[in-house]
């Protein structure tokens, strides 16, 4: 996938989030954030571990969250897009997994074109 389609499908998953925000499903909020990020995972993937780019997005979280060399932000954010909902659909920690979301979103394209730079 090309940079430019990669970049509007992420950006029309993250504005499909914010507009169920506005609408009060924080719920569909978070599903459209997790699918932004998996968007940027699975191309991630496909160029640097192809056998890992057909997973599920959480599956793909949980394998991108192993990397040796992840910050701990980005660890941490991982983690955030993979914390279960309580009984009442509320995530039991105090966070906007969209703008989680983003921040992962533009560490892995960053990583992917220092690599590309170097290679």
């Amino acid at each position: 996938m090309d940079e430019v389609n990669l970049r509007n499908q992420i950006e029309r998953e993250l504005s499909a989030g914010l507009l169920a925000r506005e609408q009060g499903l924080e719920g569909k909020a978070r599903v459209c954030a997790r699918r932004a990020a998996g968007v940027a995972l699975r191309h991630h993937f496909s160029r640097r571990q192809p056998q890992l780019a057909a997973l599920s997005v959480v599956d793909m979280i949980l394998a991108y969250q192993e990397s040796a060399d992840l910050p701990a932000n980005i660890r941490e954010i991982c983690t955030h897009l993979l914390t279960r909902v309580d009984p009442d659909y509320n995530l039991p920690v105090p966070v906007d997994l969209l703008a989680e979301a983003r921040i992962l979103i533009d560490h892995i394209l960053e990583e992917l074109n220092r690599h590309d730079r170097s290679a």
